[in-house]
């Protein structure tokens, strides 16, 4: 059975058909990789993000080798050497060699998922492999899969050399890390301790920019006084909380993204949007894995950078401040994630991703968000947006009204974030 999203007619050459092929391997698998994030244990949103980086790294890695044009990243990302691959031959089939270098990212990075989404990941590489005979013929094909895993290979043991990353699914909650005790710093709420999410994260290797290339602006002063900077950062949460419109209910709830089980990761709702858009818009295959690695490099380096801040800040989240300050019993719209508040991860992922997508497809895409649609457990309805950065603003937006993030988290987060964006969408390679 052919899979949706191609289809092979007498009217078009072999090229194109090949190129249309190899673009709908990178979609599928992308969707695969959403499935198996949302339901793997320990896939939390900076490890989820670096998965997709490390992934999609592969892809590019592997189309380049078909394209002379691109070159290989190696050029740009510090003590990332590819490897010497065996590969012979004249020509390559990109698509199958795709869909290897995919396949085996995904047995590497879940060994930990469900039989069934692991059968279910092998029946789509089966799938895939049998379309690759209507554009290539059989030796091409085998040698082009060998390229992909031996590619996908050379990634994975470069991944290995982040210590602090890798297989860091196994261990999100570090039980040996301290918790500042200070005032104004991070504790879990009250009534609901967790042990601290990722505190070291800030140590993983970044791709393109890290902590060091970005001047972050350090957060208003605590005080507890009435009309200070930071308690009126606090005024304006609970002060949001008790007009909560059925729109912002909507909006909460649309982005949240951070259910364990339920949801995708923050990290994975924006390649979720690349790839409704990529559906939408059919690009070459070059241009769609530029668009994927750029992106994923983008929510990468996001998230590592605002982990840093985060553990380094130290900043509590709005209901522990209410709650001492303002009123004991008050309870945020979406309860609070076991982490430090400053800057706000929703914010800065979605400010660096959306520099990426507008520079790949312009600063007045309109795009209809159908991520959730269908979805019974929360007001996950289509929304219609005009920009990408019109998404990256009401996502940022969203944490303020749900009443886990002050304003000045989501105003930082969107800086830096737009900052790490553009460094990702500089990278010198072709979206054609």
């Amino acid at each position: 059975m052919l899979l949706t999203g191609w289809e092979c007619s007498g009217l078009r050459g072999t090229a194109e058909r090949s190129d249309e092929y190899a673009r709908t391997v990178a979609v599928h698998w992308n969707q695969m990789l959403l499935e198996l994030e949302r339901f793997t244990p320990g896939y939390k949103p900076p490890v989820s993000a670096r998965m997709f980086a490390y992934v999609n790294l592969a892809a590019y890695e592997t189309i380049s080798e078909g394209f002379s044009e691109l070159p290989s990243m190696e050029a740009y990302f510090k003590g990332y050497q590819r490897s010497a691959w065996s590969y012979s031959g004249s020509k390559v089939c990109t698509g199958a060699a795709l869909n290897a270098s995919y396949s085996a990212m995904v047995r590497y990075f879940f060994p930990k998922a469900s039989i069934a989404l692991l059968e279910k990941a092998s029946f789509l590489e089966r799938q895939l492999a049998e379309e690759a005979r209507l554009v290539c013929d059989s030796a091409t094909i085998f040698q082009s899969e060998r390229l992909g895993r031996e590619i996908a290979d050379g990634v994975w043991k470069w991944s290995t050399t982040d210590t602090i990353g890798h297989d860091a699914y196994l261990s999100c909650f570090n039980p040996n890390y301290q918790i500042p005790v200070c005032a104004g710093c991070w504790q879990p709420a009250k009534g609901r301790f967790v042990q601290p999410m990722l505190p070291f994260w800030g140590g993983v290797r970044p791709f393109l920019i890290g902590i060091k290339d970005l001047e972050p602006k350090p957060p208003a002063g605590y005080s507890e006084v009435p009309g200070s900077p930071f308690y009126n950062q606090a005024m304006e949460v609970f002060t949001l909380s008790h007009a909560m419109s059925k729109s912002n209910q909507w909006i909460s709830e649309f982005w949240s993204d951070d259910v364990s089980g339920l949801t995708i990761t923050p990290a994975g709702r924006w390649i979720s949007i690349a790839n409704q858009v990529i559906e939408k818009e059919k690009p070459s295959s070059i241009k769609t894995i530029v668009v994927y690695l750029k992106t994923s490099l983008a929510l990468s380096d996001a998230l590592v950078a605002c982990w840093g801040l985060k553990y380094r800040y130290n900043i509590e989240r709005p209901q522990t401040y209410i709650n001492r300050v303002i009123q004991s019993d008050w309870q945020p719209y979406i309860e609070d994630p076991p982490f430090p508040s400053y800057p706000a991860g929703h914010a800065m992922l979605s400010a660096a991703a959306a520099v990426v997508l507008e520079d790949a497809f312009g600063s007045s895409y309109q795009l209809t968000d159908y991520t959730h649609d269908g979805r019974q457990e929360y007001a996950g309805m289509p929304r219609t947006f005009h920009s990408f950065t019109e998404m990256a603003h009401e996502n940022a937006l969203s944490r303020l009204w749900a009443g886990v993030h002050f304003r000045m988290d989501c105003d930082e987060g969107a800086r830096l974030g737009s900052i790490i964006g553009h460094k990702i969408a500089e990278l010198p390679i072709e979206n054609r």
